[in-house]
C-alpha cells in the first residue's frame, strides 16, 4: 500500500477491514492492539506525507484520526472519514458497509 495511490490503498484497507472486523469478532484485545494500530499509522502517516491528495483542510482531515478508538467500528470509522476527506469513489456495497459506521 506504500506505492498505491492512496484512493487505491483505502479500497484495499477497506477489504481487509471487512475481513478482519469477522476475523476478530472473538478477539477484539487482539484487534485493538495489532490490527488498529497499523490503519492509524498508515493514515498519520499518509496526511503527513501527502496532504495534498486530500480535499478537506489538512486540521480537519487529521481530526478525523480520533476516529479510531482501538475497536472494528473505530477502524470503519476512520476509513469512512478518509474517504469523506479524499472524495473517493467506491463500490456501493463497499460504501454500504462503510455506512454502518454513522
Amino acid at each position: 500500500m506504500d506505492k498505491a495511490p492512496v484512493a487505491q490503498s483505502l479500497s484495499l484497507q477497506v477489504s481487509i477491514a471487512q475481513n478482519f472486523e469477522c476475523f476478530f469478532k472473538t478477539c477484539p484485545s487482539l484487534y485493538r492492539e495489532i490490527v488498529a494500530p497499523f490503519f492509524v499509522a498508515y493514515w498519520e502517516r499518509t496526511i503527513t506525507q501527502t496532504a495534498a491528495v486530500f480535499c478537506t483542510a489538512l486540521a480537519y482531515t487529521q481530526r478525523q484520526l480520533q476516529a479510531a478508538d482501538g475497536s472494528a467500528e473505530g477502524t470503519r470509522k476512520l476509513l469512512s472519514a478518509m474517504r469523506f476527506c479524499l472524495d473517493a469513489k467506491l463500490p456501493r456495497d463497499t460504501m454500504e458497509w462503510l455506512d454502518r459506521s454513522k
